[in-house]
């Protein structure tokens, strides 16, 4: 018998950490029964899946960025990686294949459910799904930190929709089902591997060592110099996906290193507005047994503002150190400046194009400033 356990999230929930694990630790795995698939396009999560069942105006835009930004080559690409999954199936023979995508944290009609049951149950004879719940203020901060390393937009605090999701799941798979909380009070040791390895039956000594990911937390400074030099909008082209890249990759060597960096914190009235505002926090308890350790659940509902507030500087979010800012992003530009061999090929071209349209003499360029 050949089981699956599909982790799907909640985003934010360290599900980067466990895909890394995951992959490092994938040929000795195998060796003890469990299997990792590795799709071609996004070798370390399995975003294909969703992909395969939603509509095509629905795929997440991260997931287009890195499956040829098409909805519809999309798709096809998601056949393909589900059709590689099954040769690793076939070839590897597990007892256990372990599928993980936090794009599959979503409210799915019953239709698409039917859709993912079959696509599973062709690779194995019974399914479990695991989620994980943060608190929502917590999550929140990191949600804000991944938005604006992306572009320039702080994102609202609204409250967040979990409920959608896990009574859809509930409903789909019944008692394999199972949410647990993203706390160091209540995962096994603190650690969420640790407690993911716990939740598939994984041997604790086939745990890696150290494990990597893109998506741990800056500092507040790196938050407000990502605000000011990220374009407003996502990446729709791979051009700019790569330009998002190059400025991602710099402001995060950045922040490592300059010295003074600290965990950014929600300022309390912040904080103790989401609180209140997630009202679904008395359900996840009441409905689905999540607590959060030091929540105080008498105020949830209470005291909510009509309107959900809207942040336009990083300061009105967490306190941070302006001089620190300010050095890391003279950092980042230097870092991001073109080079003056750069700067004049461009100048070049423009010249040369302009000249080939007009039918003028060139004209020579002046010498480009030192940039070092």
């Amino acid at each position: 018998m050949v089981s699956v356990l599909l982790h799907i999230g909640q985003p934010k929930t360290g599900t980067t950490a466990i895909q890394n694990a995951l992959l490092a630790q994938r040929e000795q795995l195998i060796e003890h029964g469990t299997l990792y698939p590795t799709p071609k396009h996004i070798p370390y999560v399995h975003h294909f899946l969703p992909v395969l069942i939603e509509d095509p105006d629905k795929i997440a835009q991260h997931t287009l960025n890195r499956m040829g930004f098409d909805p519809m080559a999309c798709k096809a690409m998601a056949q393909d990686e589900l059709a590689l999954v099954r040769r690793q199936v076939d070839e590897a023979r597990p007892r256990q294949i372990i599928l993980s995508s936090e794009s599959m944290f979503r409210n799915f009609s019953p239709a698409k459910f039917d859709h993912l049951k079959r696509i599973l149950a062709e690779l194995g004879d019974e399914v479990r799904v695991v989620a994980y719940l943060r608190n929502p203020a917590d999550h929140y901060m990191s949600r804000a930190q991944q938005q604006l390393r992306i572009r320039a937009e702080i994102v609202r605090p609204d409250p967040n929709r979990t409920i959608g999701p896990l009574t859809a799941y509930r409903a789909a798979f019944g008692e394999a089902f199972e949410c647990r909380v993203y706390d160091r009070k209540t995962l096994t040791d603190g650690d969420v591997i640790r407690d993911f390895w716990d939740c598939a039956g994984l041997d604790p000594a086939l745990m890696p060592p150290e494990t990597s990911g893109d998506n741990s937390s800056i500092s507040a400074e790196a938050m407000s110099v990502f605000l000011r030099i990220n374009p407003p909008t996502d990446a729709r082209t791979p051009d700019e996906a790569r330009e998002h890249s190059r400025r991602r990759r710099a402001v995060l060597e950045a922040d490592a290193e300059l010295p003074g960096a600290t965990k950014p914190r929600l300022r309390p009235e912040v904080r103790d507005y989401i609180i209140r505002a997630n009202t679904e926090l008395l359900q996840q308890r009441d409905e689905f047994g999540l607590v959060f350790p030091g929540i105080d659940y008498s105020v949830v509902g209470k005291g909510v503002p009509s309107q959900t507030p809207a942040f336009s500087r990083v300061e009105e979010l967490c306190d941070l150190d302006p001089i620190r800012r300010d050095a890391l992003e003279a950092k980042v530009r230097a870092t991001l400046a073109p080079s003056w061999r750069k700067r004049l090929h461009k100048f070049v071209v423009r010249r040369s194009t302009a000249i080939g349209r007009s039918g003028s003499a060139p004209v020579t360029a002046p010498p480009p400033a030192a940039n070092r």
